[in-house]
């Protein structure tokens, strides 16, 4: 019986801990999104731009 109830304490413990986790995550994970969303979006037009420059390069070789 002693151990039965330590269980569940620990379990009521971890899924306390699991959703704290998860409300974090939420956040983390948007904040990241919008952080990698726009550094993407640069990234993937700066590569356009950098494949179009080497593209007239290698077309006036």
């Amino acid at each position: 019986m002693r151990n039965q109830s330590l269980g569940k304490e620990m379990t009521t413990t971890e899924q306390k801990r699991k959703i704290r986790w998860a409300k974090y995550g939420v956040w983390i994970t948007g904040i990241l999104v919008i952080v990698f969303g726009s550094f993407l979006r640069d990234a993937y037009h700066a590569g356009f731009f950098i494949t179009v420059r080497v593209g007239d390069v290698t077309n006036l070789r």
